[in-house]
């Protein structure tokens, strides 16, 4: 089987979910291609580590050199997606074409399409709160033109596949779970905290401190749980909350919040240089995300991996991640979230347990096995190939 994969978003090198997992996805898939031959479509050089093997090509697509305005008028999209990829050969010739669902699909029909499903939170009750009108419509416009032309269709955890059912009326029949991996390779549980504490001390963050590590927008709940940290750190917990991340979607609002809630313990490094990332979850005490309708929560497993505690939202994307390997908080209930985080920086015992429970998950969840299971999702489109 010849399989085409459209990484132009991925290589951009945004530190996002979306990002971050298409390259991890990608680097697995070549991996473990076994007989299959995989097509890397970009449209400007690969700027994607760990692609270079036997069973990949990389194919640079360039971009229409005139003409590009008007097409994208036309199209009411980008032509990149919409005409350059069906011209392409390495598109033409692919059994299958694997690509993200929130990005335009190409105008033709083509090879079996496979599209890989990573959030609907642009679709929930109260979706208008967290994101603009236009790329609210833009994400449903496409999610639901490649759900809908896919022959197969991934889902990132089984609460999304649920609600793409019943967002979009799909057959639950056509629609796999393949769950986000971790890097077991950058993320292990460390002793060296000397390291730790350089790389601390350069990002200016005081230990000790809970975590938080993800976009700054208002999804994320960071009003909620900046709140729930006030009231923690009133019943005498002494760790600061570390907001790690860069700013998204309207951060003013987030701003406001954060300046609004009576706590002065706050600590927001911004962008996290991918090096740094494992350090500053290894010297955090706890791993706490409360966001709202997550599609997954990567951050989840990489703390879990490194033998971080984690506390997390009890509902959607978040809670499939989790499982039974830490501690889950009705993310509305500000004093929910409060006595979790001083339960989890207190108790000696509970943390031992987390942690235990959350290397044996991480160790459950790696790229390899999502590689498996979207390998499966080609196969079974390209049944008939």
């Amino acid at each position: 089987m010849r399989v085409a994969i459209n990484l132009r978003n991925a290589n951009l090198m945004i530190t996002d979910g979306h990002g971050e997992s298409m390259r991890s996805l990608a680097r697995a898939l070549v991996a473990d291609a076994a007989n299959h031959q995989v097509d890397l479509l970009f449209d400007a050089p690969s700027r994607v580590p760990g692609l270079q093997r036997q069973s990949a090509q990389i194919h640079v697509l360039s971009p229409f050199r005139i003409g590009n305005r008007l097409l994208s008028r036309v199209l009411n999209a980008d032509p990149w997606y919409r005409a350059r990829v069906p011209l392409a050969s390495a598109w033409r010739r692919s059994d299958a074409y694997l690509q993200s669902a929130h990005e335009p699909v190409p105008l033709s029909s083509g090879p079996k399409h496979v599209a890989f499903v990573h959030d609907v939170a642009f679709m929930r009750p109260g979706a208008q709160r967290y994101y603009e009108p236009d790329t609210r419509a833009y994400l449903d416009r496409w999610t639901a033109t490649n759900v809908h032309r896919a022959d197969r269709i991934v889902a990132v955890s089984n609460w999304v596949r649920d609600e793409v059912v019943r967002i979009y009326g799909i057959e639950p029949n056509r629609v796999d779970v393949a769950p986000h991996g971790v890097d077991s390779q950058r993320f292990v549980a460390r002793s060296d905290m000397a390291a730790v504490g350089a790389t601390l001390r350069r990002l200016r963050v005081d230990m000790p401190y809970v975590l938080f590590l993800g976009t700054l927008q208002p999804r994320k709940n960071l009003g909620t749980l900046a709140r729930a940290h006030a009231i923690a750190r009133d019943r005498g917990m002494p760790h600061k909350l570390v907001l790690a991340g860069g700013r998204g979607w309207r951060y003013d609002e987030v701003e406001q919040e954060l300046e609004a809630t009576p706590n002065k313990d706050l600590q927001l490094p911004g962008i996290i240089d991918a090096a740094d990332l494992p350090s500053l979850l290894t010297g955090a005490s706890a791993l706490v995300t409360v966001a709202l309708d997550e599609g997954f929560g990567m951050p989840v497993l990489e703390a879990m991996a490194s033998g971080v505690p984690v506390v997390a939202a009890n509902q959607g994307g978040l809670a499939n991640a989790v499982g039974d390997a830490g501690m889950k908080v009705n993310p509305l209930d500000e004093d929910a979230i409060a006595d979790a985080l001083v339960r989890v920086t207190s108790d000696p015992h509970l943390r031992n347990d987390l942690r235990t429970r959350g290397l044996a998950r991480a160790s459950e969840l790696t790229w390899t096995r999502t590689a498996q299971h979207v390998w499966q999702s080609l196969e079974r489109a390209c049944a008939s190939c």
